[in-house]
Formats: structure tokens, C-alpha cells, sequence
């Protein structure tokens, strides 16, 4: 088996996170819409400090080149940093003396990105603070000194996991980096050996010799009608439970109990594919399970395409749960 050695995907894809990245400004102090600017764009006020922290825990200070860089939005016709807080989980942290407010979407946000931001704001102590912090529409409020701030920001956090999502699937673009970065992720050495196509003859070994068989699938594209078919489900996978990693082997990914989660997995999958590049992503979904409950996953994804010796298509994606910020 060969591996093929394309590009990672870089820029986030707005419309695979069916989430409006545009035409809401990001503004400092409240006109009563939850920050947004009558331009669409962020009001920038000359007199605070502003910092992003990103999703690997890493504080920049905005603008910064870096990030606008990464996401290829230089010049864009969007907000870049109201996206990056929307849709990446990302939080701005905007700095006067004696004063913070701090900008995130709680649902998005990893557990690193919550501990630098904890971190920072045990540094700066300020005596007044406020949250802008989004659910379905945004909230802002004032709270009082850095203790209140700690606790509240510590409800809205731990309740973003229980209150349901706008979506029934999210997928949030995570950095490369996230998984390469030193600390040990699980998924950092199946990322380098695709990126250096240096697995041998067989991919599949790969993933056994790292101990991620259980958390992989292994989808097969079909060369006539473009389908793709389950060629291995790990047993890890518990979204219908244990006895459905046996019965999905030769299935189509969207026969599954939640018709409409397997089609959505599937174009993720044709996504990956066509454009032969890997992908990172948070993913928050509601999965009815064939008792018909309603359970909700959040889980982190690494997405690789590869092609067999004789040209067939295969993705493969390996999963972890992750609790979510604050647990």
C-alpha cells in the first residue's frame, strides 16, 4: 500500500461548519446585539490591550500576523477575529487598567484555551471585569471582580455542555499544530508518518503499531457509484454500542442507525478525499441511537486520505472523546 503525500488543510472551510462567519462585527463595548459593530467589523478601542488565545493555549496579541497568516484572511471580507472567536474556539481577552472582558463561545472552546485563560487572569487580577459569551445569541455581562469572574466563567462553561447546540453536527478546524505540538497526542504519530509517506506497505499496520486500531475507521471509497463502505469500525467507537462494530463492516457509512450522522460523516469523508488533505477537527454531535435517545459526543477527529497500490480510496479517521472545558 502506498500513501499519498498532499498538503494539509489550512484555511477553515466556512461552509463545513454551517456556521455564519461573516457580517457580525465584534465591538468592545455593548450596543445592546452582543458586541456587533453597525459596519460588521470590529471597533477597536486604542486605549486596551488585546490578546487572542488560541487553541493550543498560546496567547498572541491582535492583530497578529501569525494567525491571519494561517487562515490565509489577510484582506478578507469578513471579521477575521470575530470568526476565529465564533468558529474556533478561540477567546479575546481585551485589557484596560484595572479592567478585563473576555469574548469566547464556551462550546468551542478547548481545554488548553480555557487554562491560559485562567492563567492569565489569575496574572492580572483586575478589580472590574465582564463576558461576552455566546449560546445561541450572545450574552453579555458584567461581573465584578476576578473571583465573580472565575465562577462565572466556570458555570457558563460547565453549562455549555449540557445546553443543546445550534447544529446537530459541528465540526471545528483544529491546528495541525495542535496535534504535533510536544505533550504527547495520540494522533501525532500516525500525522508525521502520513505527512512523511513513511509507512511501508500497509497503513493499516501503522495504526495497530501505534494503539489506535480501536478508535479508527476505515472507509473505502466505491469506484462506480462513489459511495463510501465501512472497511473496519474500532471497537472503541460506542456511539450504537459495542455489537455494531461487527455489523458495520461492509455497510455504506450512511446505513447506520442515525441516517442522518452516517451522511454526514460521508461527505465529510468525500471531502477529504477530493481534496487529498487531512483535517483536525473538534466535533460536537447529536447521535439518536437506535433505542431513538438522543446522546450528544464530543469528540476530537484526525481525518487522513490515502490510495492502495492498485488505486483504491481509502479515509481514514481515528477518534477520542474529549469531555469538554472545564471537566
Amino acid at each position: 500500500m502506498t500513501v499519498m503525500r498532499t498538503r494539509l488543510a489550512v484555511a477553515p472551510e466556512i461552509g463545513a461548519i454551517n456556521i455564519d462567519a461573516g457580517r457580525t462585527g465584534l465591538a468592545v463595548t455593548n450596543n445592546g446585539s452582543g458586541g456587533q459593530g453597525e459596519a460588521g467589523t470590529m471597533q477597536m478601542d486604542r486605549l486596551a490591550r488585546y490578546l487572542v488565545i488560541d487553541d493550543l493555549g498560546e496567547e498572541r496579541p491582535w492583530p497578529s500576523p501569525r494567525i491571519l497568516g494561517q487562515l490565509h484572511c489577510t484582506g478578507a471580507d469578513f471579521d477575521p477575529l470575530d470568526y476565529i472567536v465564533r468558529n474556533l474556539g478561540y477567546v479575546l481577552i481585551v485589557e484596560r487598567p484595572d479592567f478585563v472582558r473576555v469574548r469566547l463561545r464556551p462550546m468551542l472552546v478547548s481545554s488548553r484555551t480555557v487554562a491560559a485563560l485562567y492563567y492569565r487572569l489569575a496574572e492580572c487580577r483586575p478589580r472590574r471585569t465582564a463576558i461576552s459569551w455566546m449560546g445561541e445569541t450572545w450574552h453579555d455581562e458584567v461581573c465584578g471582580d476576578s473571583r465573580t469572574l472565575f465562577r462565572r466563567l466556570t458555570e457558563i462553561l460547565h453549562g455549555s455542555m449540557r445546553s443543546a447546540p445550534p447544529e446537530p453536527f459541528i465540526a471545528t478546524p483544529r491546528s495541525m499544530e495542535t496535534v504535533l505540538a510536544p505533550g504527547g497526542h495520540p494522533f501525532a504519530p500516525l500525522l508525521r508518518g502520513w505527512l512523511k509517506g513513511s509507512w511501508h506497505d500497509d497503513i493499516l499496520a501503522a495504526v495497530r503499531a501505534h494503539g489506535l486500531w480501536d478508535r479508527a475507521m476505515v472507509a473505502e471509497r466505491d469506484g462506480d457509484t462513489g459511495q463510501f463502505i465501512f472497511r473496519h469500525s474500532g471497537g472503541s467507537l460506542l456511539l450504537y454500542g459495542s455489537s455494531w462494530a461487527e455489523k458495520a463492516v461492509g455497510r455504506r457509512l450512511a446505513d447506520q442507525p442515525d441516517p442522518v450522522y452516517g451522511k454526514w460523516i460521508a461527505d465529510g469523508c468525500a471531502a477529504v478525499d477530493e481534496k487529498k488533505s487531512a483535517r483536525c477537527e473538534l466535533v460536537h454531535a447529536a447521535i439518536t441511537r437506535p433505542d431513538g435517545e438522543v446522546q450528544r459526543w464530543r469528540y476530537e477527529r484526525l481525518m487522513l486520505p490515502c490510495r492502495t497500490a492498485d488505486g483504491r480510496h481509502l479515509v481514514l479517521t481515528v477518534s477520542a472523546r474529549d469531555p469538554g472545558p472545564g471537566r
